[in-house]
């Protein structure tokens, strides 16, 4: 039983060790969290910099094409029926 006991210990210390320390531990796990808070940074000074609402002029324009269409006599019916 005590072998047992042992050979599972030692077990979860391979694992934990990997887990802490290895290829895809803690150090890397730091190392891409660091990157993805600059990445983030980045990311959002360059949005600071473009207009709020980027699509804004194209639902415009599709507001007016709306307008227009039923000006031109889609009165009550849909623009955009199936044939």
């Amino acid at each position: 039983m005590r072998l047992l006991t042992a050979a599972l210990a030692a077990l979860l210390v391979l694992v934990h060790v990997e887990l802490w320390f290895g290829k895809s531990g803690v150090p890397r796990t730091m190392e891409l969290s660091g990157k993805l808070r600059d990445h983030r940074q980045r990311e959002h000074k360059g949005h600071q910099l473009q207009p709020r609402d980027r699509c804004a002029p194209q639902r415009e324009g599709w507001r007016e094409q709306r307008r227009q269409q039923i000006e031109q006599g889609a009165h009550g019916r849909c623009a955009f029926s199936a044939v």
